[in-house]
């Protein structure tokens, strides 16, 4: 947890009430990796400096608010049920904060106070935790979702995304093992908030297969983990027994990374052939073999790795 976010001026009738007015409320989605969330707080003398910092652990609580409705509503519960125990994760929000970007910031000079609006990654595996030890979502019997970002540094038919900056390609193995992933309820954090959240070069860093850089980009999208690695295709000679077909290959070799440990925690690799009318349909074949093999070892692990905290 991040011990420098701590609240300077913590008031839980104050944050109920700014929380929780239907304004300001989001409706309940799906557990997001990031949220958007504002605060406001007011200057004393001419310190803003220190307004800033007060808006800002306002703006995280927020978050940890939104993020809590998300995950109670899913499951039947209502807040007034359980405000004690809420009001009390609310209070201490600023640690659930794994990252946070500032969209925008605006000064009143008349009013002397500060809003300020922010994007914040969570540790959504922490929350949850805390609601289940509290009750609120009663007994655990599986593991809360696992958010992930993906990492891949492709080189396919058409080009070698190592090359080009992240958000200019779009890696075919990325899309087949986010579906696969998604199906194994780990939520994947699409590769344009990706692009939004991390650094640019954290992420071209990463793509070549530095994990100093992958384990940052992860901090800074705020998701519980990162796979990262290579996924190459290539053309294979023509086959004398099948004339009018086109034969692939792809090798994907990826690496599970958990953010909040900073390590390496499993490995997958996999090579797979297919075949196909053109090029595209066997390179597509032979990436949807091998993201398949991929995907399922990596939520066999992700389910165990994240069970036990």
């Amino acid at each position: 947890m991040n011990n420098n976010l701590k609240p300077l001026f913590p008031c839980l009738f104050f944050l109920f009430f700014v929380f929780f007015t239907p304004s300001l409320i989001v409706q309940a989605e799906p557990i997001a990796s990031r949220i958007e969330a504002v605060g406001t707080a007011a200057v004393a003398g001419e310190n803003w400096a220190a307004a800033r910092k007060t808006a800002i652990d306002a703006a995280l609580r927020q978050a940890v608010a939104i993020q809590l409705r998300r995950l109670l509503e899913p499951e039947g519960r209502k807040f007034e049920d359980h405000k004690d125990v809420l009001e009390k994760l609310i209070s201490e929000g600023v640690d659930y904060a794994q990252s946070y970007k500032i969209m925008e910031e605006v000064e009143n000079k008349e009013e002397k106070s500060l809003m300020v609006r922010l994007h914040a990654g969570l540790f959504n595996a922490e929350l949850t935790e805390a609601l289940y030890n509290s009750g609120v979502l009663g007994s655990r019997n599986t593991p809360g979702k696992i958010s992930i970002a993906l990492l891949i540094g492709e080189k396919n038919f058409e080009g070698d995304g190592r090359t080009l900056p992240f958000q200019e390609f779009e890696p075919i193995s990325e899309a087949l093992l986010s579906s696969i992933l998604t199906k194994g309820e780990v939520t994947v954090l699409e590769r344009a908030s990706v692009a939004e959240m991390a650094a640019p070069e954290n992420l071209d860093k990463a793509l070549k297969g530095d994990i100093k850089a992958a384990i940052a980009a992860g901090i800074q999208c705020g998701v519980d983990g990162v796979i990262m690695g290579t996924a190459i295709s290539r053309e294979l000679p023509p086959d004398p027994q099948n004339p009018g077909r086109v034969s692939a290959q792809a090798n994907i070799s990826l690496r599970l990374i958990r953010v909040d440990k900073g390590a390496v925690v499993g490995v997958s690799s996999e090579f797979s052939n297919g075949a196909g009318a053109t090029k595209e349909e066997s390179e597509k074949e032979a990436m949807a073999k091998a993201s398949a093999k991929v995907g399922q070892v990596f939520i066999k692990q992700i389910k165990g790795l994240w069970k036990d905290g």
